[in-house]
């Protein structure tokens, strides 16, 4: 394991200070700028920094490259007609990051700009699905218990636990009114890739949503469990790239309970879902396990991809742990930039992803096909600043492969 600082030369790279930091804090105090989480997005420029306290805010449409960086317990859910957060036409050349925050729903779309997520997670039990329209680049970094819908847009996941939105319960006696529909419904993929959309996904965990419980009547029926979603699928021409280090599993959700009690039949559980189901698409993958029932066409990797791991909070001063796995015997690389770019290489598999400010040689993989190397992040960053790492590997035999990337927001 290697220990570095960060170079200078890095931060000599890096832009002037000139954004905006906004304190946001829904209870009013010294130092506290705006208590609206709203009205901070809207009289905030591109650029520009908020610093979010915890507390529960109303959901924001955002348009312009802003960086919010939210406090644990940051619960952005209350909306008058929608609980979803937006993100919606960023312009080329502008940034959004959005961090740490708590939603109901989150909802990419028409961006040019790349969208950062990094630490998102869901405010209910039933889970929060991530949905991506018609975007040209959004990377997810350690969000947990949310789904990822890619509808015609691409998607980057890594380290993350991607879980898809539990199916709705069954009605239940007086709140059926006239349709009655005691069935409980279909759990949500955990990533849902559709109409060319593309999804790279590394070290994450892939789970279906559980299906919905069953509902009642007073004059029966007990109404049967919804099955479980598939934890992957791709359809319409939509293409999912899985990497791992060989823990990641991908499964379909449990069934959800039938409802039972009083003088009726109990209802009947609903039926697991498939580990994945690939119709008119392409599923690609190493170093995952399937659970079963997957259906379709899934084809394995080999050699297996590489995949990097970042371990770290990107607070400044403190420490981020980068881990490469690879083929034993290939040569470890990583580089770090800030820019979010996605570039074809000829002869390299995968995009470039960062434009590269440093490069570390982690030598050769040992037998165990991992390198780890540790920087310091330099308290001169801001917050907001964002390091962009991708890893390489190159056999023996001088071919080259590269990871997916890992963002970080330097907070």
């Amino acid at each position: 394991m290697r220990t570095l600082l960060l170079g200078i030369g890095l931060l000599l790279c890096a832009p002037a200070a000139t954004a905006s930091v906004y304190v946001v804090d829904d209870t009013p105090g010294a130092g506290v700028h705006f208590t609206d989480l709203r009205a901070a997005v809207a009289a905030s420029v591109a650029g520009d920094v908020l610093l979010v306290r915890p507390g529960d805010y109303y959901v924001f449409q955002l348009t312009h490259g802003l960086t919010i960086l939210a406090d644990p317990g940051a619960r952005v859910v209350y909306g008058s007609t929608s609980t979803t957060v937006r993100v919606t036409n960023l312009p080329a050349g502008q940034r959004a990051v959005l961090s740490g925050l708590i939603v109901a729903d989150l909802a990419v779309t028409g961006c040019a700009g790349p969208v950062v997520l990094e630490r998102i997670s869901p405010a209910t039990d039933r889970g929060a699905q991530i949905t991506v329209s018609t975007s040209a680049d959004v990377r997810l970094r350690a969000c947990n218990g949310v789904g990822v819908v890619a509808n015609g847009a691409r998607v980057e996941a890594t380290d993350s636990a991607l879980v898809g939105r539990r199916g709705t319960d069954g009605c239940v006696s007086d709140e059926c009114g006239g349709s009655q529909n005691v069935t409980g419904g279909t759990g949500l993929p955990g990533i849902d890739c559709i109409n060319g959309g593309e999804v790279h996904a590394s070290l994450c965990t892939v789970t279906g949503g559980r299906g919905g419980e069953g509902g009642w009547l007073v004059t029966c029926p007990n109404g049967n469990g919804g099955v479980g979603g598939p934890g992957i699928r791709v359809a319409s021409g939509g293409m999912v790239l899985l990497t791992g280090s060989g823990t990641q599993t991908i499964a379909g959700g449990a069934g959800g309970p039938g409802a039972t009690g009083g003088f009726c039949t109990a209802g009947a559980n609903g039926a697991p879902g498939a580990a994945a189901s690939v119709t008119n698409g392409v599923l690609l993958h190493s170093n995952v396990a399937f659970g079963p029932g997957a259906q379709g066409s899934l084809t394995q990797v080999v050699p297996a991809d590489p995949a990097l791991q970042a371990l770290g909070t990107g607070a400044a001063g403190t420490q981020v742990t980068f881990r490469v796995y690879g083929q034993p015997g290939d040569e470890a690389r990583v580089r770090l930039g800030r820019q979010l770019v996605v570039q074809d290489l000829p002869t390299t598999f995968e995009d470039r992803l960062t434009i590269p400010l440093r490069s570390y040689g982690l030598g050769i993989l040992p037998a165990t096909g991992q390198a780890t190397f540790v920087f310091t992040v330099p308290t001169s960053l801001a917050p907001g600043f964002v390091l962009v790492a991708q890893a390489s590997t190159t056999s023996p035999q001088g071919e080259t492969r590269l990871t997916q990337s890992a963002p970080i927001a330097v907070r």
